[in-house]
């Protein structure tokens, strides 16, 4: 997980500034989280589905890194 964590930081700090605390939220824009999803998508080698673009998901680097880790077990 902290392979995982330490990639998806990675991503959103070349997308926009990311935060301090990995549980923080996300603030960007709408473009700039669609931009997350496709890098992620990208590094990690899978699809997100529509379904899966929720605020649970995609609302700081750590959940983004525990839905990584949940679509690919």
């Amino acid at each position: 997980m902290d392979r995982t964590r330490e990639t998806v930081r990675a991503l959103v700090a070349e997308l926009a500034t990311a935060p301090a605390n990995d549980e923080a939220p996300l603030e960007v824009e709408s473009l700039v989280r669609i931009q997350i999803v496709e890098a992620v998508e990208d590094a990690f080698d899978l699809v997100v589905n529509a379904d899966e673009l929720t605020p649970e998901h995609f609302a700081s680097v750590a959940s983004i890194a525990r839905f990584v880790e949940q679509k690919r077990s």
